[in-house]
């Protein structure tokens, strides 16, 4: 009997990945077969494949996002309908929510978690969690620069000369804002000096306006009194001693950030093309004329390992140290994908990932790895998620990206193939 035809069979639990970069005749090699596509499919490192578990639904919302877990405590956050929630897991049951604020945007958030607080933003707001009580983040700086006013020789005790005045703002736990535009007087010998409050209302939280003052002739500033109501006056007639210098001067509240990271004693907020930092161990708190690094395309990635951080614009980069004494040095010259990152420990190791131009990244210690390019093409797209999977001995990153472009590197048939490969196809 004649045989029609050839017959070609393949073992299904056994395949050695994705490979979307090969025509279709080209999937099979002496090591194994390729995959070209697989949904809700494991592949071990032992080139089995099984079925992923499936899901049920553990807690209902209308439009959920944002969502992300403290490594800390385990605790998680996300938005749903414009209303911040806080994601509990019981050790049996199921997740129960609890409302923490409302009249949010429908606007992506970043999560930064330092000693008993969770920061958030979507690059407009900057808010707290503490003690599933929210608030604003940092203070303004006060807006009106103190009035000053002199009397005359023999209404004080004050040697002659120029003496500098600001105020700063401190809320209820103790925080204190960046300092206010300095307001300077020249007095004569033995002269007294008079300062009146601002009559605006003050912010929320705020409970109490400081005044700084400096010796004559000198430009640093300290504490000399507080009011705790708007409307008041202080006059200087003798420089008291045992001063606390103003620690914020020139300080402003650190910028909310689409990207938010602490790491080193440091918060981190990128927004645009700019990446701030916070004063070290005062996470609300930068300097506008020195604590930022500015890229030639926006921040994507911003992902800090035990030594450093790596930062994703136009280009890879890795900050190895603290940012005022580090350089930034150049990694490649791959981009990479909004809200895509993430970390993880293997054998006690820190590492970071996120999606790139190039596909998935691995990176520690300023060394990355691409580990899907040399078998998939993954187009940039405008931004994504990303979620680290342990189960059954299986370590997993699964990502989505969104807003992706075309790709005419991947080959969906032997003929796209052919064209992409003769670099005829732009």
């Amino acid at each position: 009997m004649a045989t029609v035809g050839t017959e070609r069979s393949a073992n299904l639990s056994s395949f050695l990945g994705l490979d979307n970069r090969r025509p279709d005749f080209r999937l099979r090699t002496q090591d194994g077969a390729l995959l070209r596509a697989a949904a809700n499919v494991d592949i071990s490192d032992a080139n089995t494949a099984k079925r992923r578990k499936g899901s049920t639904l553990a807690q209902a919302g209308s439009h959920c996002h944002s969502l992300w877990a403290n490594p800390a405590t385990g605790v998680g956050y996300y938005v749903d309908g414009g209303t911040l929630y806080k994601l509990t897991t019981p050790p049996r049951g199921d997740p129960t929510r609890t409302a923490l604020a409302t009249g949010l945007a429908d606007r992506p958030l970043s999560y930064a978690a330092f000693d008993n607080e969770v920061v958030f933003s979507d690059g407009l707001i900057l808010r707290t969690i503490v003690d599933n009580a929210v608030r604003a983040f940092g203070m303004p700086v006060p807006a009106e620069t103190p009035r000053v006013y002199y009397y005359g020789a023999d209404t004080g005790s004050l040697p002659a000369g120029v003496y500098l005045f600001c105020w700063a703002y401190r809320n209820a736990w103790s925080e204190l804002s960046g300092t206010s535009d300095v307001a300077s007087i020249e007095v004569l010998e033995n002269d007294s000096i008079t300062v009146t409050t601002p009559h605006a209302p003050w912010p929320a939280d705020v409970t109490e306006l400081v005044l700084y003052m400096s010796p004559a002739n000198t430009d640093t500033l300290y504490r000399v009194a507080s009011f705790s109501d708007p409307n008041n006056s202080y006059t200087a007639y003798v420089l008291p001693s045992g001063l606390h210098q103003a620690s914020t001067f020139g300080m402003v509240s650190l910028p909310p950030g689409r990207i938010l990271r602490y790491w080193g004693g440091r918060l981190y907020s990128a927004n645009g093309d700019t990446l701030w930092f916070s004063r070290p161990y005062s996470p609300a708190l930068c300097s506008p004329a020195r604590d930022y690094v500015q890229f030639d395309a926006p921040v994507t990635v911003v992902e800090p390992c035990d030594d450093g951080l790596f930062i994703v614009a136009d280009k890879t980069y890795w900050l190895g140290g603290d940012p005022e004494h580090a350089t930034l040095k150049t990694i490649n010259s791959n981009r990479g994908v909004l809200g895509s990152s993430g970390t993880f420990v293997s054998d006690r190791v820190a590492k970071c990932f996120w999606m790139s131009d190039h596909g998935l990244v691995v990176g520690s210690s300023g060394a990355v790895e691409p580990v899907q390019d040399e078998h998939v093409f993954m187009p940039l797209a405008a931004a994504g998620a990303s979620l680290f999977r342990e189960s059954d001995g299986v370590r997993q990153v699964m990502s989505s990206v969104f807003g992706a472009n075309q790709s005419v590197t991947a080959a969906s048939s032997f003929m796209d193939a052919e064209v992409v490969r003769k670099g005829t196809k732009k």
